[in-house]
């Protein structure tokens, strides 16, 4: 037996095993190697690492590998069939760092993706910028309503010709009249406990603890599907604000909906987790305290507006 298949038998016993820490540490000095020989190495070698990360990847301790999954999100030398696995994977918390940022996989890559994925990493996918025409392609003709109207509101999104009149009858159907509300995925999904949810004791749960306690469950699914319904925009508004290059939109929401710093601060250090950078948060506290509230209601009413028409 090689020394390479002696090495695979080892780590499918460390994962039978069921010991994340001990998984964690062994994941994390191998993407160090991996990054040491990923300019010099052959594909063959490579794939071996990409074989070993996918096979460690069930076993792996969460911290470890969140950690690492931003970490290759944003690097073009990254193992391609584990980020599909992270692309892919039951919790978007490790899912939209890759799917919104990682400049690893080709058309061909995000059409499989797109083909594999459910429906809220549809929806994230169809955010992401520069989107191939296979990929989008794919999305328009196959994907729900509430993915297709936020595709069509991504004006990076590229389409072949056949594409294009998919495109043009989306918007068409679409004028006049509101984007599918997210509450459908939600439903569909069965990400359920929407804001307003009933505590054990049967009292109603104001949207501001919901997150709270969604944050702190670490539920990152149902924590955006609970912020896209508790601010009545579409899914697309709702990862836009969370994930855009500025954070102001997300600051003027929570202002509007009468948010408390540390409600806000949560969701900056989510934002974080995702992958996307927040900056000073002494300054951003300034700053969201100087913010009016009637000037951060009247631009949430513009976003509602605007989200439910053009679904972005």
């Amino acid at each position: 037996m090689s020394q390479a298949r002696h090495l695979l038998r080892d780590i499918d016993t460390m994962v039978t095993a069921r010991n994340p820490a001990e998984c964690g540490r062994l994941f994390q000095r191998l993407a160090n190697l991996y990054q040491d020989f990923s300019l010099k190495a052959d594909q063959d070698q490579l794939a071996v690492f990409d074989d070993v990360f996918v096979r460690l990847l069930p076993g792996c301790d969460h911290d470890t590998l969140l950690n690492q999954t931003q970490s290759w999100a944003k690097s073009v030398y990254a193992p391609k069939q584990t980020l599909i696995r992270l692309a892919l994977h039951s919790s978007l918390e490790f899912s939209i760092p890759v799917l919104v940022h990682s400049r690893t996989f080709d058309g061909e890559d995000l059409l499989h993706i797109a083909r594999q994925a459910n429906e809220a990493q549809q929806l994230v996918l169809a955010t992401r910028a520069h989107l191939p025409e296979l990929a989008s392609d794919y999305l328009m003709a196959f994907a729900s309503a509430e993915v297709r109207a936020v595709l069509a509101a991504n004006p990076t999104a590229q389409f072949s010709k056949a594409g294009l009149q998919l495109l043009d009858d989306a918007r068409s159907n679409h004028a006049g009249r509101s984007v599918p509300s997210f509450a459908s995925l939600v439903l569909q999904t069965r990400f359920a406990m929407v804001a307003g949810a009933q505590t054990d004791n049967g009292a109603e749960q104001s949207l501001e603890s919901r997150i709270a306690e969604l944050i702190m469950q670490q539920n990152w699914s149902e924590l955006l599907a609970v912020l896209a319904l508790g601010t009545d925009l579409s899914a697309g508004a709702m990862v836009r604000a969370m994930l855009g290059p500025d954070i102001r939109p997300l600051l003027q929401l929570a202002r509007a909906m009468d948010w408390a710093w540390p409600v806000v601060k949560s969701l900056l250090d989510v934002r974080t987790r995702w992958g996307e950078p927040v900056g000073d948060l002494a300054e951003i506290q300034q700053d969201f305290h100087e913010i009016e509230y009637q000037q951060a209601r009247m631009c949430h009413e513009f976003l509602v507006r605007r989200s439910r028409q053009t679904g972005d």
